[in-house]
């Protein structure tokens, strides 16, 4: 037999078995599309049920976790098919899982998506919530002017309370903003909040921008870019009240109540940034006076968000601290801090710091095995 016929039946006998792999392929895939559905019907079920008598039963949510467990690329076939051209109840549990699998690090948002979606919600009719707050929780991950005049004109739309809530909060989280909604507030109380932040929206819609990194801007010169780093009157700030600093990053940042923070003061300043610790001073004054904080205020602090780097001068402060504070209270929460971070960390932050400054905050860099009192 030539070489040229050999070739020839080998290719022949592989076929079959080709074939048989891209069956195989397609069996998995369509597998998985069916699971979207029944992760969509669970929980449309689960939410119909009155919330007092849904402990213990099935949500969407167990499905997805059983679903991650399937291997990644399959699902994301299986996702990559459903938002072309799936089904309601397709795209509903699809974009369930991809909204897992991007909260989840497995994936991230594919930019060629963001058009298809925009225009799915641009025609959602709102009769199926699955597919409603999936489009939404997935566009938000899609941080653009777009995705925030497309969660307004949802609202707009939208006849249910919930809905418009959802995508209001969304374009709200998207800029950074405080939407202002309670659950001890009056309908009528809520329903003007709303009103007020899709008015802004509305009178503010060609300003909107957001930065290659997904940062809220407004057009006009009202905050800077992305920050780069702490400047020397910022570390002079926060070198004058480290304790105050690190009290203050607990109270508001952290899990302690906020209700007595100082936001007045050099500690806040060093801690936010001069400009944005006026503006939440502000705010603060407006709610202990009992009013709401007003849309322009609200989308300044937004605008500010990225702008200055929180983290590094609460870490900064925790530097000082060890070097030169004395309060038992103060170094234990510094020593917290300071072993929760790496040593690179912290030469990232206190480099230009003197040895002698560096010199304890180092070696406590990294030692997470400890406690504070060791």
């Amino acid at each position: 037999m030539s070489i040229v016929r050999k070739a020839i039946v080998a290719i022949a006998l592989l076929l079959p078995m080709a074939s048989a792999t891209a069956a195989s392929r397609d069996e998995a895939v369509a597998a998985v599309r069916e699971r979207f559905v029944k992760s969509a019907r669970l929980d449309e079920a689960y939410f119909a049920r009155p919330e007092e008598t849904r402990r213990g039963t099935p949500s969407g949510y167990d499905e997805d976790r059983e679903l991650m467990k399937e291997p990644a690329d399959l699902l994301l076939e299986a996702i990559d098919q459903v938002i072309r051209g799936g089904t309601t109840e397709e795209r509903a549990g699809g974009l369930g899982i991809y909204n897992l699998m991007i909260y989840d690090h497995k994936t991230k948002p594919n930019p060629e998506y963001l058009p298809i979606l925009l225009e799915l919600l641009a025609n959602d009719d709102g009769s199926s919530y699955g597919l409603t707050g999936g489009l939404l929780s997935v566009l938000h991950w899609y941080p653009t002017r777009e995705t925030v005049l497309a969660f307004v004109r949802t609202a707009e739309r939208s006849t249910d309370f919930e809905t418009r809530y959802g995508a209001l909060g969304r374009a709200a989280g998207l800029m950074g903003m405080n939407l202002g909604i309670y659950v001890n507030a009056t309908p009528e109380q809520n329903e003007k909040r709303m009103a007020d932040f899709i008015s802004w929206v509305r009178r503010n819609e060609d300003r909107i921008q957001f930065s290659k990194s997904g940062r809220f801007r407004l057009a006009g010169g009202e905050a800077a870019e992305d920050g780069a780093g702490l400047r020397a009157a910022d570390r002079e700030r926060i070198r004058k009240d480290p304790a105050g600093v690190l009290r203050l990053f607990n109270q508001v940042v952290g899990d302690e109540d906020d209700s007595t923070a100082d936001l007045g003061g050099e500690a806040a300043a060093g801690l936010f940034g001069p400009e944005a610790a006026a503006l939440m001073a502000k705010r603060a004054a407006l709610a202990r006076e009992g009013k709401d904080s007003d849309p322009d205020l609200e989308a300044k602090l937004g605008a500010l968000q990225g702008t200055y780097p929180v983290e590094d001068a609460a870490l900064l402060a925790a530097v000082y601290a060890v070097s030169y504070e004395k309060d038992a209270g103060t170094l234990k929460t510094a020593r917290g801090m300071l072993m929760r971070a790496t040593r690179e960390e912290v030469r990232r932050v206190a480099g230009s710091e003197p040895r002698a400054v560096r010199k304890k905050a180092e070696a406590l860099a990294g030692e997470r095995g400890k406690t504070p009192e060791d």
